[in-house]
């Protein structure tokens, strides 16, 4: 029994997050005449988990969510004397504030109100400039085999104010030096600054990364120990249904064309496969994880067999030696 209440205990939910790793909501609360609305009941609820916080208004009318994971989300409003209001659809980012002003309408005008939350044009909660990319761009976006596997960081290169640099991974953002960059994977420090070649620690498999955020100028006052920019990545988390995705990654020389001046292709055999699955812990008869605790794993293999048959050279002629 002590063994599973200690393994129950690891898997509880921590009520603090990891910096970086998370975004927040806020917004203001107000009647029909834009006067603010205090003390009214403000729900936010993830749509794929079924997880809730709440909160009250300020007597300004203010509400704040400071720590939110990333997803979609549905938000309501109640309060004496006004009609329920709902938003749906409301996304949250990484390291980003997402605002929406609830304006209420009398309760006999109406029983209930429900809108489709947009991101705004202009965010005005921060100074920052960055670009998000989701996991719905990654899945479109075409990407190069350069005889490894496929790595999300590559799509880093995309974002308006990154280059490439010189060399394998070194980044450049917003004409910083290489190698001063930070990089966050679920709010932990992921920045290997004693190499040379690489400044993560540690790469995500393709598959297992939600989102990322590139900081590429003014970064909040969180991020205070970088000189340049700021990389957040935020992996997948599993929800209340049990879901996976298997796929195999093939390329063979057979199904290459040779070189101009080859007779037959190099051999070139590379496979990568990949596995995840994620969804709530249950334990039948013991615990029950929906709308509480959730697991996601990942696993990528990756081989290849690299056997060039032909070097080109140039060497120049007797005449010239």
């Amino acid at each position: 029994m002590r063994l599973l209440s200690g393994v129950l205990l690891c898997l509880m939910p921590l009520s603090a997050w990891a910096q970086g790793s998370v975004g927040s909501v806020t917004g203001l609360v107000l009647d029909p005449s834009g006067a603010s609305v205090p003390n009214a009941r403000v729900v936010l609820k993830n749509i794929e988990k079924s997880v809730e916080q709440s909160t009250l208004t300020t007597e300004a009318g203010l509400y704040t969510f400071p720590s939110v994971a990333v997803g979609r989300y549905e938000l309501t409003v109640e309060a004496a004397g006004f009609s329920r209001f709902a938003a749906t659809e409301l996304r949250v980012e990484s390291a980003s504030v997402t605002r929406l002003d609830a304006r209420l309408t009398l309760a006999a005008e109406t029983e209930f109100v429900r809108v489709t939350a947009e991101p705004p044009l202009l965010q005005s909660e921060t100074s920052s400039q960055a670009t998000v990319v989701n996991r719905n761009l990654l899945d479109r976006i075409p990407f190069q085999l350069a005889g490894t596997n496929r790595d999300v960081t590559s799509f880093i290169r995309l974002v308006p104010g990154v280059d490439g640099g010189s060399g394998n991974f070194r980044l450049v953002i917003a004409g910083g030096r290489q190698h001063t960059n930070e990089v966050l994977v679920d709010g932990v420090t992921n920045t290997y600054r004693a190499s040379v070649n690489t400044p993560f620690s540690v790469r995500p498999s393709m598959t297992s990364v939600s989102e990322f955020r590139v900081e590429v100028a003014v970064p909040p006052a969180e991020f205070g120990r970088t000189s340049s920019g700021v990389i957040i990545m935020t992996t997948k988390s599993g929800t209340n249904e049990l879901r996976g995705n298997m796929d195999f990654l093939l390329r063979n020389n057979r199904l290459d064309a040779r070189k101009y001046n080859q007779a037959r292709a190099d051999v070139t055999r590379q496979g990568e496969g990949t596995f995840n699955l994620g969804g709530p812990v249950m334990l039948p008869r013991v615990y029950d994880g929906r709308n509480r605790t959730f697991f996601f794993t990942d696993l990528m293999v990756f081989r290849r067999i690299n056997q060039p048959l032909d070097v080109v050279d140039t060497y120049p002629a007797e005449a010239l030696r």
